[in-house]
């Protein structure tokens, strides 16, 4: 139930056309785990990740709901709630982006909330695909491993999905050029 409860969560988090519905795929299009590897991360204060820093906050402000855009506001985008992992996916994808900026509450009870998301930019940091938009959730999203495995050319997502102190780990791979993931 509560699987079938977050599957329907993060299918009605994602907003059309620019992202997909976080569904199941078929078991023989499941991706094999052993094909996957450790994330080669970029540095903030490298060229590239400083040209993939822009890129995110072009891609945030453009992306982000104006109500989200003045909840994030000018935030540090630092390695602590922007992860920039090389890779290749569709589109001429290169880098995988993965948001999660906490926000601060007013009340102290209250479910902790994320601006977070999940997308890819091209070389020039040009938003490239969304898998997960970037909005304001309870879910975070941390990628644990990537790499080809359903034979595609393109690298496939392992992400683990926290949301209110439970974890579900999801497999993303690519189906004509957008992302459709599983639950693993």
């Amino acid at each position: 139930m509560i699987l079938s409860s977050l599957t329907w969560l993060l299918a009605m988090l994602v907003l059309p056309p620019l992202s997909v519905a976080l569904g199941d795929v078929s078991s023989a299009e499941a991706a094999a785990p052993e094909a996957m590897r450790a994330p080669t991360e970029l540095r903030h204060d490298g060229e590239d990740g400083t040209r993939m820093l822009t890129g995110v906050r072009a891609t945030l402000d453009a992306e982000l709901s104006s109500t989200d855009r003045r909840r994030l506001g000018r935030k540090v985008l630092s390695p602590a709630r922007v992860r920039l992992v090389e890779g290749t996916f569709p589109g001429g994808g290169t880098t995988v982006v993965t948001v999660n900026v906490p926000l601060r509450l007013t009340d102290p009870t209250a479910e902790p909330r994320f601006i977070s998301g999940v997308f890819t930019l091209d070389d020039t940091g040009t938003l490239a695909s969304v898998v997960v938009a970037p909005k304001m959730q309870a879910q975070r999203f941390d990628l644990t491993a990537l790499g080809d495995t359903d034979g595609d050319a393109h690298d496939d997502l392992l992400l683990a999905v926290e949301d209110g102190g439970t974890t579900e780990q999801r497999i993303v791979t690519w189906k004509d050029g957008a992302p459709s993931s599983r639950a693993r």
